[in-house]
């Protein structure tokens, strides 16, 4: 079975485009920033320049969001 981050760089492989942005979105603790890390070392092995970007410091707290 293929996995997300081997279909991931399939897709960047076979395209003649230099850059994506893949965003990653889901609730607090469900492990979003954990696979982020995961898939940035496994593009970084595969040869791929990666910028990991959090916007963890910009979101409203638990409170305002779930209002």
């Amino acid at each position: 079975m293929i996995q997300l981050h081997d279909k991931i760089l399939e897709i960047i492989n076979n395209k003649c485009y230099r850059t994506f942005l893949i965003a990653i979105d889901g609730f607090g603790c469900s492990g979003k920033t954990t696979y982020a890390d995961e898939l940035r070392k496994f593009l970084k092995t595969h040869g791929k320049t990666i910028q990991l970007l959090h916007i963890d410091d910009f979101i409203y707290p638990v409170k305002i969001r779930y209002n």
